[in-house]
């Protein structure tokens, strides 16, 4: 059992925090990336809002969870809602400009032409 903790640790947090801190450095380094961004700045900007807001939703949902849940959950809930915000704000921002990495990148290779419809077209 132990060894399932240790791998769900390594390949879950530990890769994950990685990818995130390689992708925040390509973000300042890769030049096409950085221009891409400050193209779309105000979509990037407004996405970013959505993406506060969407979390501070999420938080409000386990608020209205909390006055049914035996007052024995509570306070441990209570403590960790930081904890939810900011994982929620990171998940969705990871997601979201990896996708911007990945529009930039298509962006600079050029765009592949449509696929041939394949026998479930």
């Amino acid at each position: 059992m132990l060894a399932v903790q240790t791998r769900i640790v390594k390949f879950f947090v530990t890769d994950t925090a990685a990818d995130a801190r390689n992708l925040f450095q390509r973000l300042q380094e890769v030049d096409s990336l950085r221009s891409y961004v400050r193209r779309n700045r105000w979509l990037v900007t407004l996405e970013s809002l959505v993406i506060v807001l969407t979390s501070f939703a999420s938080l409000l949902g386990i608020f209205t969870l909390l006055p049914e849940l035996h007052w024995f959950f509570v306070l441990p809930l209570i403590v960790l809602l930081p904890v939810f915000l900011g994982g929620s704000l990171f998940v969705q921002a990871f997601v979201f400009f990896s996708w911007l990495e990945g529009r930039s990148l298509a962006r600079v290779l050029g765009r592949r032409g449509k696929q041939a419809p394949g026998p479930l077209a």
